[in-house]
């Protein structure tokens, strides 16, 4: 799940990110509590993204690499090969889709976590 400034994401994918050691890339342990039952859940981290580009940075963006970045501190993208990393390893949920459709251009690859079951995912 995507917010301003940060993407809401599974331990198990953080954890798999965290060792491709992915540039400019910081992660937080999240807890979620539960007031009515008392019970605390750490099954997730945010994720921040400090590769910010623009759409004025389109033609010179470099997407050699292992790269996540962000447009907007709200649009999150991914390098062709980091979406083969992201793409043979299992995590069946994400989605991506070729391109910068909708923002003018032809960059990168958006990616996009779908997970039945999961407040907050489309």
């Amino acid at each position: 799940m995507g917010g301003y400034g940060y993407l809401l994401v599974e331990k198990r994918l953080a954890d798999f990110l965290a060792s491709l050691k992915l540039e400019r890339v910081s992660y937080e342990p999240v807890a979620f509590f539960f007031p009515f039952t008392g019970e605390e859940v750490r099954t997730h981290v945010r994720i921040r993204v400090s590769q910010f580009f623009t759409a004025q940075d389109l033609r010179g963006l470099a997407l050699d690499g292992l790269r996540l970045m962000t447009m907007n501190d709200r649009y999150y993208f991914v390098s062709e090969e980091l979406k083969g990393e992201l793409e043979q390893s299992g995590f069946a949920y994400l989605q991506f889709s070729e391109g910068l459709t909708g923002f003018g251009g032809s960059a990168a690859h958006t990616v996009r976590a779908t997970r039945p079951g999961v407040p907050g995912n489309t």
